[in-house]
């Protein structure tokens, strides 16, 4: 009889312990900056005007780096919010370490080439490629 309730006490346990999450979303890998768009007067920034590099890393389980002289180096995590309407390309990514601290829309706009914003229109829209 006790080696069946420690049978069941040990099966409990197993079966209530917390898979951690994870997410096989394209966005994993490390990111290239190579322009950005700001506002409504279309100013490009690019690693040639501004001899600046900056680099994001998103890894499958929802931590999140970026690297270079554009920004300050940092780690963090990120969550990702599929677009509410199949129509829609965007989705929402949330780092911790993006400034302001409101959800980002991503979008691919190829298999390698990616672009984040904040949507509103003095803000800023960051173009990527998948680096190696």
């Amino acid at each position: 009889m006790k080696i069946i309730i420690c049978v069941l006490i040990l099966s409990c346990i197993f079966i209530s312990c917390k898979k951690d999450k994870t997410t096989d979303s394209p966005l994993v890998g490390r990111w290239e900056w190579f322009k950005s768009i700001k506002g409504m007067g279309f100013t490009i920034t690019t690693p040639q005007n501004t001899g600046k590099t900056w680099s994001l890393t998103f890894g499958g389980d929802f931590n999140c780096s970026q690297a270079g002289d554009l920004n300050a180096a940092t780690n963090g995590t990120y969550s990702l919010t599929e677009a509410i309407l199949d129509s829609s390309p965007y989705s929402f990514i949330n780092v911790s370490f993006f400034v302001p601290a409101e959800p980002f829309s991503y979008n691919f706009i190829s298999s390698d080439t990616l672009e984040i914003s904040n949507g509103s229109m003095e803000g800023q829209n960051h173009f990527f490629v998948r680096g190696n």
